[in-house]
């Protein structure tokens, strides 16, 4: 799992995919998740539950000060 933020205000979570399940051969291979203009300025910082990936939550803040909770189950957020 790679879960990461930036300038572009959104937020991309990275999900390796099982090679037997998914049947891609490639060592590497990911299923991206996105969501377009997370926060209303840049991201700069995220931090994963520490029960991962059970409960596949995560937290994310802005310069502006805001941080908010994401869900990655129903791509959801609480601010």
């Amino acid at each position: 799992w790679l879960i990461y933020g930036g300038p572009s205000k959104s937020i991309c979570v990275l999900q390796p995919l099982n090679q037997k399940k998914h049947g891609s051969g490639k060592e590497g291979s990911y299923e991206a998740h996105v969501l377009i203009r997370a926060h209303s300025e840049k991201i700069v910082s995220v931090d994963i539950c520490r029960e991962w990936p059970e409960k596949k939550l995560f937290l994310t803040g802005s310069v502006d000060g805001s941080v908010k909770q994401w869900s990655l189950e129903n791509d959801q957020n609480r601010t």
